[in-house]
């Protein structure tokens, strides 16, 4: 994917891998019945600007509507950034195009992950525990 901030000025995401760190089942001991489930997503960007790439990691707590944990899923994905050093990453004038990027990485990161559980909790109770649709915006840190 190619991304262009300026003439002369873009990079390009490629996905490098993707790790599966974690991933737990919980049965529930007082199985309730199930109206739904509620998500916990926390999401850590490490920029290595050094290795042009970013580690996503997206860790997603499942539980249902009394609060007791049914499982999670974490995994890293880790993306090559092809043209970071025309980006002059720490300058505080490019606020908006990390913004950006964070987004677009964060997006992709929750997307592959949403994959990722469908298919690992396949035929378990928590093959319908689909991640819902969410605004990758909100995972971002803020430039304080």
């Amino acid at each position: 994917m190619k991304i262009e901030f300026a003439p002369q000025k873009f990079v390009e995401l490629e996905f490098h891998s993707i790790d599966v760190v974690g991933c737990a089942l919980t049965i529930p001991y007082t199985p309730a019945t199930r109206k739904g489930f509620d998500y916990l997503i926390e999401i850590d960007n490490s920029v290595v600007q050094a290795l042009d790439h970013v580690v996503v990691t997206v860790k997603v707590t499942i539980k249902d509507h009394e609060d007791q944990q049914l499982g999670y899923y974490k995994a890293h994905c880790m993306i090559n950034v092809h043209g970071f050093s025309v980006l002059d990453w720490n300058n505080p004038a490019n606020a908006a195009m990390r913004l950006q990027l964070a987004t677009i990485w964060n997006s992709i990161a929750i997307s592959t992950v949403r994959g990722m559980m469908f298919s690992e909790f396949k035929g378990t109770l928590l093959h319908k525990a689909i991640l819902p649709i969410v605004n990758p915006a909100q995972y971002v840190p803020s430039e304080d």
